[in-house]
C-alpha cells in the first residue's frame, strides 16, 4: 500500500511540474531548478519515492521487484529478468533527471520571471506526503 501511495504521489509531482511548464510557458525543465530551497519536504518525499519506483533497497520497491526477478529466474526467463533490472536502471536515471532538474539544478529565473512564488505545499499536504 505504501508503495502505492508513493508511486501515485511521484506521479502527481511530475504532473504537476509538466502543468507548471505548460501554464506558465517554461519549455525546458532546467528552468525549474533550485526547488529544493524553497520546498525540502516535497523534495524529499519526491526523491524517496523515485528511489522506490527505481527498485533501490532499502526501499519497498526494491523487494517487489527482487521477488519478481527472482521468480523470472526460478523460471527460467533469464531474458526477462535481465530485461527488468535494465528497466529499473533506466527509470533510475529519467527520475533522478527529473529530481536534478527541477530541485537541485543551480537556482534558475524561469520561475521568478513567470511571476511564480514558490513555497511548500500546506501542512496536510506534507503530513499526508511524509505518513502515506
Amino acid at each position: 500500500m505504501v508503495i502505492d501511495g508513493l508511486s501515485i504521489y511521484l506521479l502527481l509531482i511530475i504532473n504537476l511540474i509538466g502543468f507548471l511548464s505548460a501554464f506558465y510557458s517554461i519549455s525546458y525543465m532546467k528552468k525549474l531548478g533550485g526547488l529544493s530551497e524553497k520546498m525540502p519536504v516535497t523534495t524529499s518525499t519526491s526523491l524517496s519515492a523515485s528511489m522506490s519506483i527505481s527498485g533501490i533497497p532499502p526501499f519497498n520497491g526494491f523487494f517487489s521487484k527482487l521477488i519478481i526477478i527472482i521468480a523470472a529466474i526460478q523460471a527460467g526467463y533469464y531474458v526477462l529478468s535481465i530485461l527488468a533490472v535494465f528497466v529499473s536502471i533506466i527509470t533510475l536515471a529519467s527520475f533522478l533527471k527529473v529530481q536534478r532538474f527541477t530541485f537541485f539544478n543551480k537556482k534558475s529565473s524561469g520561475l521568478e520571471s513567470s511571476g511564480i512564488s514558490v513555497r511548500e505545499v500546506p501542512f496536510t499536504m506534507c503530513f499526508s506526503m511524509i505518513f502515506e
